[in-house]
């Protein structure tokens, strides 16, 4: 199924790596081979200041994974900084990629995270790992297995978001920092899907256009029995030009009621229009449907269906925009574009 769109949705928003903290241990072998493994630590949200006087909440995440059945003890690995403004609408992800034993963890989870110059002109993280209480292990089956660790982090940060103008971001420094976070380790053959189980059952509408660098979304969601809640988003890749691999997300999130499914001369369309009361973004616009799909998938306690339509997005006469205090508007004229409609069976 497209929870197909909503797994695109998610990805999206969470700006590559989430917030949550979590670490992955290295995995032993079973049946005598070496089974996938992967590691990824998150830290809990961590207020700053930035020198331009933006208060600000910066989250950092680093993963990396087993290649051609190694495990991913000494593994490449891709650090993801995000900073995010105090009420949660606006956020600015950057994410790079590290040599091997940049991020490396004992199985007990001590380790480090250190990144020398790999990730200038935007800064650098030096950081130990420590466990602060043992690991918990989950068995998920078939020599599938998941291994958490909460962890401590002592060090340094420093962030330069190379914004400016009289709203600039400026550079977060954090110096002799302790903050809190999460080890999750994934081990097995089929770890990702075995210990991640069913899904929560929702009922509502999602929504998705894409051009080039820009993604525009939605939803009005609800889990059975709850009354639907709507969020519209914008998105923005850039690459960096300096260091090589590295790119920006920028997103900025916003409620938005007025996402509705109406029939227009026979064809299913979907209008969005963003909420007054909301700052941060402004307009609309509107799907219509070119062909559509039913699908079905399991989750909690029960199943979903509904319908997939591709689909053609245009904005109204005043264009869905989202408002950025760095780096610009988020705004699309004309995409292709996606939309679905489910309900729990």
């Amino acid at each position: 199924m497209p929870r197909s769109l909503r797994t695109v949705l998610a990805s999206v928003t969470a700006g590559i790596l989430a917030g949550s903290g979590l670490l992955i241990t290295t995995p032993a072998a079973v049946a005598g081979q070496l089974p996938e493994s992967s590691t990824r630590l998150d830290t809990a949200p961590q207020p700053v200041r930035s020198t331009t006087g933006k208060d600000l909440i910066l989250t950092l995440g680093a993963e990396r994974h087993s290649r051609a059945s190694k495990p991913d003890a000494h593994a490449a690995s891709k650090l993801t900084a995000t900073l995010t403004n105090l009420n949660g609408t606006e956020s600015h992800a950057w994410t790079f990629d590290l040599a091997k034993d940049s991020f490396r963890n004992a199985s007990n989870a001590d380790g480090q995270l250190k990144t020398g110059h790999q990730v200038a002109p935007y800064g650098s993280v030096d950081l130990s790992i420590s466990a602060a209480h043992k690991g918990v292990k989950h068995d998920c089956g078939a020599g599938d297995f998941s291994v958490t660790h909460k962890v401590t982090l002592k060090g340094s940060v420093k962030l330069r978001t190379h914004s400016a103008g009289p709203s600039s971001w400026g550079t977060v420094k954090l110096r002799n920092i302790t903050l809190k976070g999460k080890l999750y380790g994934g081990h097995g053959p089929d770890n990702e899907e075995a210990c991640t189980g069913f899904p929560v059952c929702l009922h509502g509408i999602s929504w998705l256009a894409s051009k080039g660098d820009i993604t525009l979304s939605g939803d009005l969601v609800g889990a059975q029995g709850d009354h639907p809640i709507g969020t519209i988003r914008g998105d923005r890749y850039t690459e960096l030009l300096k260091p090589v691999g590295g790119f920006r997300l920028d997103e900025v999130i916003a409620g938005a009621s007025h996402q509705r499914l109406t029939k227009l001369n026979g064809t299913k369309t979907l209008s969005v229009v963003a909420d007054a009361a909301q700052p941060a973004v402004a307009g609309g616009g509107t799907l219509t449907a070119t062909a559509h799909s039913p699908w079905a998938t399991g989750c909690a306690g029960g199943q979903e269906k509904g319908k997939l339509w591709t689909a053609k997005y245009v904005a109204a006469d005043q264009p869905l925009t989202f408002a950025e205090e760095i780096f610009g508007p988020i705004s699309l004229a004309k995409a292709g574009a996606t939309f679905e409609k489910y309900h729990v069976a």
